[in-house]
């Protein structure tokens, strides 16, 4: 959001912020200088948010606004995408399964599509992501053991990648006289 905010107060920035998750508190936004409000209601009109339900909606979204010039796309999080076919299906229907790895294949024929569009139109994509532990896994890295939803393809088709997570907190010595 800091990024975004930056972005939409430059004289021709404007940000699209593609909120997967529905979880973007809007006063928290408005206190690092991204006002999603529009200009009825004293917004700049530079942010905008949206809140589409498909990954292949988000597609579209991305593509679109890149097209037209938007200077920065923030995409949070791939690990709320959900296909079209996930979406729609019912619950209780059990004949018809999930496909396995929908939302990595749909990645990896959405990634050289979409730096195409960017790099014509000088638009910055930014894919926030999570990590997650692989199941079985044995190495002596630590990117041996966690894995990123979404599949391997932002990890091939990114420009730069960044790991932020907190610092690892002290535990502090309770004293205890009984000891």
């Amino acid at each position: 959001l800091t990024a975004m905010g930056q972005a939409c107060s430059l004289e021709d920035g404007t940000g699209l912020y593609i909120d997967l998750e529905h979880a973007v508190s809007d006063s928290y936004a408005m206190k690092l200088g991204c006002d999603f409000r529009p200009p009825e209601l004293g917004g700049n009109g530079r942010c905008i948010r949206a809140a589409p339900h498909t990954a292949e909606e988000v597609e579209a979204m991305v593509d679109t606004a890149a097209l037209h010039g938007i200077s920065l796309i923030v995409i949070d999080s791939v690990a709320g995408l959900v296909s079209k076919r996930e979406h729609k299906r019912d619950i209780v229907d059990e004949k018809d399964k999930l496909g396995i790895a929908e939302i990595p294949r749909f990645m990896a024929n959405w990634m050289p599509k979409l730096q195409d569009i960017i790099a014509s139109t000088g638009t910055c994509v930014i894919f926030l992501n999570q990590t997650r532990d692989k199941i079985g896994a044995r190495g002596y890295t630590e990117e041996a053991l966690k894995s990123t939803t979404g599949g391997n393809a932002l990890k091939f088709w990114a420009s730069g990648r960044w790991l932020l997570q907190p610092k690892a907190v002290s535990k502090a010595k309770i004293w205890n006289p009984l000891l």
